[in-house]
């Protein structure tokens, strides 16, 4: 049952208005005629809409009212007057008012206003305690990141720090800049987007070099091919994000491949966007598993004891999504998957 303050300077009214809300059965909480008992009847009960009449002893007291009401935050007001006045309306405004009734007022018209004042205030309620708790979720995530990458950092410091006492060894500068990229992606992970610009690279020379060093850090598991009709592909991307595709990828690529299995890399353009292809004949993906794949924590159900956590693909996604562009899964279980991903990169000399 909702709990109704009426706020009326005509008792006659007042009492007609109670009988008719408590035969739809509504409860009167209380009946004020002045601002002080109309605020102290809001302040000591907990009261689902007040009806206010705008003029109270020939004055609009009821505007200050439901202005108070509002900004203590305790119920929607729904305004009474007898006056069918635009500049009187207008003057309502502020009190941010979820319904007017006009004296003569119909019973189902009383009976529609109140409901869906009560509804529309009780709907905006909810929102704000969603809004407010996807917010503390935001803060606890910012958290978290905080103390994962402080933790990520100082341990690939330590890793730095092994590998000088082995300068000479000729794997060391390719660990190193490995190092070194992730460090830059952790870093560059804190900071606000534009602070990551695009920068201007050759696609086929990047990929081809990221391409050696990933054949050195998984000990030439299985050959690399890179396939392009271009022999420079000139164009301007934040590299932070073609990094985080193309190494995630074709990491993946071998994990998920037997020993000796060729992987292509695939370089095309196709009008204003630039195609890229990461093909395997690996353990491939489980049918129902392509729309999950790119969720966070995600893993298909066939990766058994291959080591991983989930997190890769997903990065992926958001990489390509902050560069505007798609990707596109094809996989069949034994044979193999590939990621075809289009970026709308601006190119400039090609050839």
């Amino acid at each position: 049952m909702n709990r109704i303050l009426i706020v009326e300077d005509d008792l006659i009214s007042a009492y007609a208005l109670q009988t008719e809300l408590e035969n739809l059965d509504y409860r009167i909480i209380a009946i004020a005629d002045d601002y002080e008992s109309a605020i102290a009847a809001v302040t000591e009960s907990f009261i689902d809409c007040a009806i206010v009449d705008i003029n109270l002893h020939g004055k609009p007291i009821g505007i200050d009212i439901a202005k108070q009401i509002r900004q203590i935050g305790k119920c929607p007001i729904v305004f009474l007057s007898s006056y069918n006045n635009t500049q009187l309306l207008m003057q309502t405004a502020p009190a941010m008012p979820y319904g007017y009734l006009n004296k003569p007022y119909r019973l189902t018209d009383l009976h529609t206003t109140i409901t869906t004042a009560i509804q529309k205030y009780r709907l905006e309620i909810l929102e704000k305690q969603t809004a407010r708790k996807q917010q503390e979720i935001y803060q606890l995530a910012i958290q978290r990141d905080a103390t994962l990458f402080h933790d990520l950092r100082n341990s690939l410091g330590s890793i730095m720090l092994a590998l000088s006492s082995f300068d000479d060894h000729p794997k060391s500068t390719v660990i190193k800049r490995a190092v070194d990229k992730a460090l830059s992606i952790i870093n560059q992970g804190q900071l606000a987007e534009d602070l990551a610009p695009p920068e201007q690279l050759c696609l086929i020379k990047y990929a081809n070099s990221l391409i050696q060093e990933i054949l050195i850090i998984t000990q030439y598991k299985c050959p690399i091919a890179l396939v392009s009709e271009f022999q420079h592909l000139q164009v301007e991307v934040c590299e932070k994000y073609l990094w985080q595709i193309l190494n995630n990828l074709i990491h993946n690529a071998v994990k998920y491949s037997l020993p000796g299995k060729l992987i292509e890399v695939i370089i095309d353009q196709r009008g204003q966007k630039v195609i890229l292809e990461v093909s395997d004949h690996g353990i491939g993906i489980p049918l129902e598993s392509l729309e999950e794949i790119f969720n966070f924590n995600y893993r298909a159900a066939n990766v058994g004891d291959i080591p991983g956590n989930g997190i890769g693909l997903y990065g992926v996604k958001q990489a390509i999504e902050a560069l505007d562009g798609e990707i596109r899964v094809d996989s069949v279980v034994g044979q193999g998957s590939v990621f075809a991903i289009a970026l709308p990169i601006v190119n400039y000399a090609n050839g």
